[in-house]
């Protein structure tokens, strides 16, 4: 059996925790296994779905904590593990996370880039310097995107495009769950509802989105907004509410295991993000059918279907957003077939990756 180490910053309910449970969740777990090496010493979201398959969450302490604890509790992971494949997805830091397996003597790395751009000095830093690096050492190289790619490994990289993939048929329409939901949440059938879906952090620019919500309001009235997720940001995000005077008309599900019931509610969903890879969440809300409103932030490789725009953060205000959205709102359509066929179902990502996990065991010897 192959185990395979994949080092993360958590596996919490995000974009790339939630690409890794939809691959471990389909693949042959009688041939490969995987373990998570984590930041932090909470149990995670997902740690009880990863015991019951055969896997193990593995807490280390934060970097930002103590630096060099960190990196030795990493080393000790990987040698303790006798792991013949680590996959890496800290962006900024992977070049910590290849420097460790080294030292553990891991034979294949593989490294995988999953943002478009890096917040904070110290980050930014950590992205140019290490990308000679990351090129050098890394055996094999994905990217959720060929932003990505560009940020992490520097321009004319070889490397493996990886879509973030979801099970198209599970995110396709269901009005049973519509009515379900909307019945469930005191939604009226004809209530305009507009959401997102991501952690609260400061990268993920809700409070923009509250922003654009209570102008929405000012125009529909019956307006409601769904904010799918949880994070550091929580507090502020519900300040920025109060202030507007939107609290009321806003809807924090917290972390939820039934996200495709929440989207199957939403009449458009909205991601004005600083800054993303290829978000999951926007493959997503495209594959339920519903008009999908991005920042300039999101790369354009995540328009799949027609009913996806692209705006300026910098350049627009929340009254601009709202009265686009407005005007372009539009029924949502079944776009499981174009989904399928863009690449972004999970079945064929499954087959690329657990070819590559058996192709570099044997390659780069199966006796480690």
């Amino acid at each position: 059996m192959i185990r395979i180490l994949h080092i993360v910053h958590t596996m919490e309910c995000g974009g790339i925790e939630t690409m890794l449970m939809n691959i471990y969740r389909r693949i042959d777990r009688e041939k490969i296994q995987f373990d998570f090496l984590v930041n932090g010493e909470k149990e995670n979201y997902y740690t009880d779905e990863i015991l019951s398959l055969g896997g193990n969450v593995l807490n280390v302490t934060p970097k930002r904590k103590n630096f060099l604890k960190n990196i030795i509790e990493t080393i000790q992971i990987m040698k303790k593990g006798n792991y013949q494949i680590v996959h890496i997805h800290q962006d900024s830091m992977i070049s910590f996370g290849i420097w460790c397996a080294k030292k553990a003597g891991i034979r294949n790395i593989f490294t995988h880039a999953h943002t478009t751009s890096a917040i904070g000095w110290y980050r930014k830093i950590l992205t140019q310097i290490g990308r000679k690096y990351i090129k050098k050492n890394s055996t094999l190289k994905f990217a959720c995107s060929d932003a990505a790619a560009k940020l992490i490994y520097g321009k004319d990289s070889d490397y493996i495009l990886f879509k973030n993939a979801i099970d198209a048929s599970k995110y396709t329409f269901s009005y049973d769950k519509y009515l379900k939901t909307r019945k469930e949440l005191s939604i009226g059938k004809e209530q305009f509802v507009l959401g997102t879906c991501g952690r609260f952090s400061i990268e993920k620019n809700q409070k923009f989105l509250i922003e654009i919500f209570a102008k929405i309001k000012e125009k529909r009235p019956d307006a409601l907004l769904i904010l799918i997720g949880d994070g550091e940001e929580k507090e502020n995000l519900v300040a920025v509410a109060e202030k507007l005077g939107v609290k009321n008309n806003i809807i924090f599900t917290g972390l939820v295991s039934n996200v495709d019931y929440y989207y199957d509610v939403l009449d458009c969903f909205v991601l004005p993000s600083y800054y993303e890879g290829l978000p999951l969440v926007g493959v997503e809300a495209q594959a339920a059918g519903i008009p999908c409103f991005f920042s300039n932030g999101v790369t354009k490789e995540i328009k799949i279907s027609d009913d996806v725009y692209f705006l300026s953060i910098e350049e627009n205000s929340a009254s601009t957003w709202a009265d686009f959205i407005l005007e372009q709102f539009s029924e949502r359509k079944n776009n499981y077939t174009i989904v399928k066929n863009s690449g972004y179902d999970i079945g064929a990502n499954v087959d690329l990756l657990q070819k590559k996990y058996f192709e570099y065991y044997i390659k780069n010897g199966c006796d480690k």
